[in-house]
């Protein structure tokens, strides 16, 4: 249905209604239940949680998921600006927000269900003393000795490098069970390092990139079946080269963002989309998908207030007579720490 805006010499112009790509909220909904599910159940459940480091568990496709759908979006939301230069300001300011807002949450105002205290250490912050680890071996895609690692540290600072990593649960480092790792264990355990780091995020915007293409698509093919015969020969000649490095020795590894890793998620992304597209775009099916779509359109204040426990910090302020009395506490100790 066709929109008319009259303009000042009484001349009318038939402009089309902006449609919204329902698929795309569904994938966006579907990424954010997926990353709630693992932030939750991931302690009851490693096996669902990140790897520790080589290898891929069901958390690891939610990063690529995210940068995807950016990357579909950013081809939508900018298609009509013809002025490149208002194009890249519009979407550098977008991303300064975004960044500004990741800082706030993760520098350290809440501090988690398990402990009460508030505020934020500058020298601390999160922008991606000091224990350095020796490396003296090229090539080496170790949590010890890799380059990825070692940039973080020198250009970042150790301290401003996320202190838990998934590697601390390998076998060599002897966590116990709380998270605290052994004094017998290698030095490089008690060593921070960012999974989203410099290097790692050169890779990262790779998978945007891939997005982005499939939004370009999306603009310049109007046919359902054009579109879905080139996203699907697309992914799949993706996943087919992410297993053949893979088997050629790049291990798949979300820390590091290998190049294995970026294409087997990348193309996991592009075959999802293309199933949620012909379900909910081309058959119009969206019984189910409903509570996603919902999701997807407002993911930014889900995250804010579920993934970054703001929203579960809020209903542990309640108690009864005690602040251990709430049902948050009541929660982790009967279920996560049984």
């Amino acid at each position: 249905m066709a929109d008319y805006v009259p303009l000042s010499g009484g001349e009318e112009i038939q402009t089309v209604r902006k449609t919204r790509l329902t698929s795309l909220d569904v994938f966006r909904g579907l990424s954010i239940a997926l990353m709630i599910f693992v932030d939750y159940a991931g302690s009851i459940l490693p096996s669902i949680s990140h790897s520790p480091w080589n290898g891929i568990h069901l958390a690891d496709f939610v990063m690529p998921f995210f940068l995807f759908i950016v990357g579909v979006s950013l081809a939508l939301v900018y298609k009509n600006i013809s002025n490149r230069v208002l194009a890249t300001w519009k979407a550098t300011l977008r991303a300064v927000k975004l960044f500004l807002l990741g800082v706030l949450l993760q520098g350290g105002y809440f501090h988690g269900v398990n402990s009460l205290t508030y505020g934020v250490d500058v020298e601390k912050i999160r922008w991606v003393g000091i224990l350095q680890v020796k490396c003296e071996v090229r090539g080496d895609l170790g949590p010890a000795c890799n380059s990825a690692g070692m940039i973080d540290r020198y250009v970042l600072g150790v301290e401003h490098l996320y202190m838990k990593p998934g590697y601390r649960n390998l076998e060599e480092c002897n966590t116990t069970r709380n998270g605290q790792v052994s004094e017998n264990s290698p030095s490089w355990c008690l060593a921070p390092f960012d999974p989203e780091g410099i290097l790692s995020s050169f890779t990262a915007a790779v998978t945007c990139i891939i997005g982005l293409h499939f939004g370009h698509v999306l603009i310049h093919l109007e046919d359902h079946k054009y579109r879905l015969f080139h996203w699907l020969g697309f992914s799949v000649s993706l996943f087919a080269l992410g297993v053949f490095l893979t088997f050629t020795g790049i291990p798949l590894n979300k820390s590091l963002y290998t190049i294995s890793y970026m294409l087997l998620t990348s193309a996991s992304a592009g075959i999802i989309f293309c199933v949620l597209y012909l379900l909910v775009d081309v058959f119009e099916y969206r019984c189910l998908t409903t509570p996603l779509e919902w999701m997807g359109r407002h993911s930014l204040s889900i995250f804010v207030l579920v993934a970054s426990n703001i929203g579960v910090i809020a209903i542990q302020g309640f108690y009864w007579k005690y602040p251990e009395n709430n049902i948050i506490h009541w929660i982790i100790t009967r279920l996560v720490h049984q």
